[in-house]
């Protein structure tokens, strides 16, 4: 779940992303852990910046981040029919996820519902919750219709499987666009 909070220390409202008690000791809590770490080696404007992670009195799993307020890429598509508009917002989201592959990171989970228009016309890629290593082999992890064909198979992912949902993002934004 991820709440609105006060980060009392400083004095701002923050977004708290907790994990359920109930996860708190399964493979759930070791992969919020390395979500967080990976989104704190991210250092860059499209990308959530980390503020705190650790547990809770209760044992469970948490991370502060910035708020963003605004609306999903999809929510700012449908109401946003400006294909100009909407390219550009495209650009940003493939400038941030260029640079997660430089740092050597793929995110396997793009999609319209994982991007962020903020209030001010910033893009932010959200939820690294599967991201992996690129070369890496595991769990099947995505969401089908931005899930390249490989990805599907469970081989090792590369900036290809990004790439593939970046497509089916442009070909969604190209749908609802104009």
């Amino acid at each position: 779940m991820v709440y609105e909070a006060a980060d009392a220390r400083l004095d701002r409202t923050v977004a708290l992303k907790v994990l359920a008690v109930e996860e708190s000791r399964t493979d759930a809590a070791r992969r919020m852990r390395e979500e967080a770490r990976t989104i704190a080696r991210l250092e860059h404007p499209g990308i959530i910046p980390i503020h705190d992670v650790g547990e809770l009195t209760d044992g469970r799993i948490f991370y502060a981040m910035k708020l963003v307020r605004g609306a999903t890429l999809r929510q700012h598509a449908d109401t946003t029919r400006n294909v100009a508009e909407l390219l550009r917002l495209f650009l940003r989201i493939c400038e941030t996820i260029a640079f997660a592959h430089a740092s050597g990171v793929v995110h396997r989970d793009l999609k319209p519902d994982n991007v962020m228009v903020g209030a001010f016309g910033e893009v932010l890629v959200m939820d690294w919750g599967v991201a992996a290593g690129i070369g890496s082999r595991g769990e099947i992890a995505g969401t089908r219709g931005f899930m390249a064909p490989e990805q599907l198979r469970g081989e090792a992912v590369d900036r290809r499987v990004d790439v593939f949902a970046l497509g089916a993002i442009l070909q969604h934004l190209a749908s609802v666009g104009g």
